[in-house]
């Protein structure tokens, strides 16, 4: 406990919180790449296979900035399921509207 307040006191707590969670992003891009490699080898149509792996991964990249939006907000960690149905009723169509005007 007294390690957290020190951290809160020095103000660091934020700058482990932003390291945490970047790290989290390139662990969930890491995956998505290692993911797409396999699509590629495994695929007859590797650029929609691709491209669909490549937007649920940068969707679930959305998700997990706004689970952490979202739980800095209230104070706790409202968990993966909230977040999403959160994320799909505020900014999914929006999100993804926006992915679709990238690709064309």
């Amino acid at each position: 406990m007294k390690l957290f307040t020190l951290l809160l006191d020095n103000g660091m707590i934020f700058s482990v919180i932003y390291s945490v969670m970047t790290i989290l992003t390139y662990i969930v891009i890491g995956f998505a790449l290692s993911g797409l490699f396999a699509v590629f080898l495994l695929s007859n149509n590797t650029y929609v296979k691709a491209n669909e792996l490549a937007n649920i991964a940068l969707e679930r990249i959305e998700v997990l900035k706004h689970k952490w939006l979202e739980s800095e907000k209230v104070g706790h960690d409202i968990g993966m399921e909230q977040a999403q149905e959160s994320w799909n009723k505020f900014h999914a169509k929006k999100w993804k509207a926006s992915r679709q005007k990238l690709l064309n």
